[in-house]
């Protein structure tokens, strides 16, 4: 069994809040894109 890493929260809550402040950063075709695109064309799939 591989070992764990500690669970530290203030860490955890600084990489979310980094991770959702970069969300919006990638181009098209690239990582989740949240937009007025997601309701738009969930009708579509």
């Amino acid at each position: 069994m591989a070992p764990h890493p500690p669970w530290i929260p203030i860490v955890g809550f600084l990489q979310t809040s980094v991770d959702l402040l970069a969300a919006l950063t990638p181009t098209p075709g690239h990582g989740h894109r949240y937009g007025t695109d997601q309701g738009t064309t969930l009708g579509t799939c």
